[in-house]
């Protein structure tokens, strides 16, 4: 029993300790017990205390871009199944302005042998309507189509 009413009076003291440490109301302050309500300014500055709304990192896996052709930096292409291409309305010596902003095409029959090459657009029928021209190759994945050939 006295064990238990030790430590009722152990417990009752660290009870005082805590709330005697708080704030306690001063004269320019409203009493706790006092029905009229405290209204606190708004804080000008979050300063230091500003929430952090950037979240966690970003935990997405990437996408695996290994073997895409960059095609101009307007869309990616995967080589294996499509063709990158820029049409020019004018000539090699001319170029002209765009006709559309490269894309990725995909040949309408596929190209012979699986080779993606100025061959396999000048012979596709929907590639090859502003490819009269000359077809440049430019090694990278990606082709340079002009609809006129030079002269024209």
């Amino acid at each position: 029993m006295r064990t238990l009413a030790a430590f009722a009076l152990l417990a009752t003291a660290a009870l005082a300790a805590c709330l005697g440490s708080a704030e306690r109301p001063t004269a320019s302050s409203p009493s706790r017990d006092s029905m009229t309500p405290t209204v606190l300014a708004a804080p000008t500055s979050l300063g230091d205390h500003a929430p952090d709304l950037g979240g966690g990192p970003d935990m997405t896996p990437r996408p695996d871009l290994t073997g895409l052709v960059d095609c101009w930096g307007r869309a990616l292409c995967d080589p294996t199944s499509m063709i990158c291409i820029k049409y020019l309305t004018g000539h090699v010596g001319d170029p002209g302005p765009a006709r559309a902003a490269p894309s990725c095409y995909a040949p309408n029959d596929g190209c012979p042998n699986g080779v993606f090459d100025c061959a396999c657009i000048q012979a596709d029928p929907t590639l090859s309507l502003y490819c009269q021209g000359t077809c440049v190759d430019n090694k990278n994945g990606t082709f340079t189509c002009y609809e006129k050939q030079p002269g024209q």
